[in-house]
């Protein structure tokens, strides 16, 4: 798998998906966001693990909430 979208998972928490896929040998783990809505949460979730990074971005179905607030938020 290339990447998932942890914050839109609701089948458990977020600790205790990633420690599952832990104990069975997933190393690394690429969230992503796609609309500028989720993207604070998929950055908090890179900070709080070290072993899971984010990508902040917008799908091309959310293009029309791409704004220069996006912008600034992806730049900083």
């Amino acid at each position: 798998e290339t990447h998932f979208h942890l914050d839109y998972l609701k089948e458990a928490p977020a600790d205790t998906i990633l420690a599952e896929a832990r104990a069975i040998g997933v190393e690394r783990f690429m969230t992503i966001s796609v609309q500028p809505d989720n993207m604070p949460t998929a950055l908090a979730l890179a900070l709080a693990h070290d072993d899971v990074y984010a990508t902040l971005g917008v799908h091309p179905h959310e293009a029309a909430l791409f704004d220069d607030a996006t912008v600034s938020y992806m730049r900083d």
